[in-house]
């Protein structure tokens, strides 16, 4: 068997799992994973940018435009 690391499993993990929740309108839940997921890696682009979407949903604006914004200086 391959030998798998079990860190990148479960960030992978947490990535699918917060997409699916987003594509199911659970925004809240979407929400934690990506908290979750930046929390284990602070340059996540996509991560603060599906935070930001997942709280534009909810129609939290300011959240919203908050996580945009760390997408932006991540990109730079």
């Amino acid at each position: 068997f391959e030998e798998y690391d079990s860190d990148h499993l479960f960030k992978s993990a947490i990535k699918y799992v917060s997409k699916s929740f987003q594509k199911l309108d659970k925004f809240e839940e979407s929400i934690k994973c990506f908290q979750e997921t930046v929390r284990l890696n602070n340059k996540h682009l996509k991560a603060w940018f599906n935070l930001g979407v997942s709280y534009f949903k909810k129609r939290n604006y300011e959240k919203s435009i908050e996580n945009f914004k760390k997408t932006i200086s991540l990109d730079e």
